[in-house]
């Protein structure tokens, strides 16, 4: 009895070894966060620096945008696109001019209006829907560009995605399918231009992509002549989209500019470039 007893405690102290052995060759085969962090190299440090920014930004403009149209009452969409427009046109020339942070490269301006003007339609689309939605919805509509997307290039390009990113992207169609049917915010003005913007947005940006390789120019570069351009070409349209009227009580003429309320909109200039 007292060697079976023996012999057991061996066992289970040998299988502890075993098993502490384990967790020691497991730990040093799965360096730590920071050890991964310290073996990246330049490149992949620049992705996931890039891919942060663009997080922080994406989510910094929805949130000022949406504070200057409710809490500064600013409810003129229109017209922030185009103050956007603007200083990203302002802020890439001295970019480029005054600090070469990028190179400019001539290009052909009729091939870039197209794009210039899907870029013009979809943030309109963009700022209107987070004017008339909650920012939920807008968020959850905004990730039903990429679905878009596939359906658009598989019907009009021949182009198809494999069935395993297919089945990824069904539980973000099933997300938006149950957010419109449990936000009682919805209203139907609302979802039209939300519908509309993820439509749009999808065309810009396969555009975008085929245009950016054909010219063989960078998004900065890119973005350095359509964003001037989609503010001339949304420049006739502001006054009928929004109330442009001198003598109307909610005119934009009316609109007590103080120096928060300016702030707030600056800042929303700002994010727009960043």
């Amino acid at each position: 009895m007292l060697s079976t007893q023996t012999s057991l405690d061996v066992s289970k102290e040998s299988h502890q070894a075993s098993m502490d052995r384990g967790n020691e060759e497991w730990t040093r085969e799965r360096p730590s966060l920071w050890k991964r962090l310290a073996q990246m190299n330049a490149a992949e440090l620049v992705t996931a620096g890039t891919m942060t920014l663009n997080f922080l930004s994406s989510t910094c403009i929805v949130v000022a945008n949406k504070y200057a149209m409710d809490s500064m009452g600013f409810h003129f969409g229109s017209t922030l696109t185009l103050f956007h427009f603007i200083c990203t046109s302002a802020l890439l020339y001295v970019t480029t001019r005054c600090l070469g942070l990028f190179e400019r490269k001539p290009c052909d301006l009729r091939k870039i209006a197209k794009l210039a003007a899907g870029a013009a339609g979809f943030v309109v689309l963009t700022n209107l829907s987070l004017q008339h939605n909650s920012i939920g919805f807008y968020q959850v509509m905004k990730v039903m560009t990429t679905p878009t997307i596939v359906v658009i290039e598989a019907i009009f390009y021949q182009k198809h995605l494999e069935n395993r990113l297919k089945l990824a992207l069904t539980p973000v169609c099933l997300g938006v399918v149950l957010t419109t049917t449990t936000d009682f915010r919805l209203n139907l003005t609302g979802t039209l231009i939300a519908t509309a913007g993820v439509l749009v947005t999808s065309l810009y940006q396969i555009w975008s992509g085929t245009l950016q390789k054909s010219l063989q120019l960078n998004a900065l570069q890119l973005q350095y002549y359509t964003s001037p351009l989609s503010a001339v070409f949304l420049l006739p349209f502001v006054p009928l989209l929004d109330n442009w009227r001198p003598r109307h009580v909610d005119s934009i003429f009316n609109y007590d500019f103080t120096i928060d309320r300016l702030a707030v909109i600056s800042v929303t200039g700002l994010l727009a470039f960043w």
